[in-house]
């Protein structure tokens, strides 16, 4: 299992490559021909699959930095999905339920008690959407359960 999240988790990277190279080509484009919607749409696509191989890794290690990591990257892809419309592209919701699926998984996992309201926010959005997309429904399910299922007890958090 180990090597294979490690596989895996090197897929990722290449395919973050490749979306950047995409980035940077359409970046060099003069402002009016730019897709400022598809931009936020790839590097939130971008953004998301490093926390998916952040997690990966934490898996492996169980360590605090790599679901931090795992968070911080998800927060990231979250920031460019949201300014994305719902209406305009299908892809673009389904990219909105994946980032808050995962970003209020990471969040359960980490147990903070200031992560709460926030998780529970995103456990409610992809509940609410899982008709448009009943592939994902065992997933979406799944972490709205998990997250509805934690403690979320008041800890103190201290930077060592």
């Amino acid at each position: 299992k180990i090597l294979s999240n490690y596989i895996f988790a090197a897929i990722v990277f290449w395919i973050h490559i490749f979306i950047t190279e995409r980035i940077k080509n359409a970046v060099t484009k003069p402002l009016e021909e730019r897709d400022v919607s598809f931009s936020n749409y790839i590097q939130g696509l971008t953004l998301l699959n490093n926390g998916y191989s952040c997690w990966l890794i934490y898996e492996t290690t169980g360590k605090e930095k790599d679901l931090d990591a795992a968070i911080e990257q998800t927060e990231l892809a979250y920031d460019h999905v949201e300014m994305l419309t719902d209406g305009e592209n299908s892809n673009y919701l389904l990219i909105k339920c994946q980032t808050r699926n995962n970003l209020g998984y990471y969040l359960a996992a980490r147990e903070y008690y200031e992560d709460k309201e926030f998780a529970i926010d995103c456990a409610n959005y992809i509940k609410k959407r899982i008709e448009n997309y009943p592939e994902h429904r065992a997933e979406w399910i799944n972490t709205h359960d998990y997250i509805m299922s934690k403690k979320w007890e008041i800890t103190i958090h201290r930077d060592l």
